[in-house]
């Protein structure tokens, strides 16, 4: 006697890309992984001005404290608010939140800021924490 399923319950082969067919979900995926690549480049090149400012092995890790402590300090907290409130508000909030970011190390690593190299780089490390 042969292994037969009872009708209804075949098994339906499922393909791990049936997602990619929704053109939202490809402009979600494309923009969130150029966004990341964004975020990673951001933090080779401050990584290299850091450390052609100081020459001190030092000051690349207190640039990878000043990453860290944000997210060890905040996991439990994001957590709580992402249950709680709004998740596309809290993901638009923390966007403008990178940007201003951005934008403010642009200007600081910017020569024409006029910052001394001691300024600029407590601008990095707060505009990181």
């Amino acid at each position: 006697m042969e292994n037969q399923v009872p009708e209804g319950q075949q098994k339906i082969k499922k393909s791990p890309y049936v997602a990619l067919q929704y053109p939202e979900f490809r402009a979600y995926m494309m923009g969130n992984s150029l966004f990341t690549m964004a975020l990673l480049m951001q933090e080779v090149v401050l990584g290299y001005e850091v450390y052609k400012i100081s020459h001190d092995p030092l000051a690349l890790g207190l640039i990878g404290l000043a990453e860290a402590l944000p997210y060890i300090s905040l996991a439990l907290f994001g957590g709580h608010v992402a249950d709680r409130r709004d998740k596309k508000t809290i993901m638009l909030i923390s966007l403008l939140v990178i940007i201003s970011g951005s934008v403010i190390l642009i200007w600081a690593t910017n020569p024409i800021s006029g910052l001394s190299k001691e300024m600029m780089l407590t601008v990095i490390y707060l505009s990181y924490f």
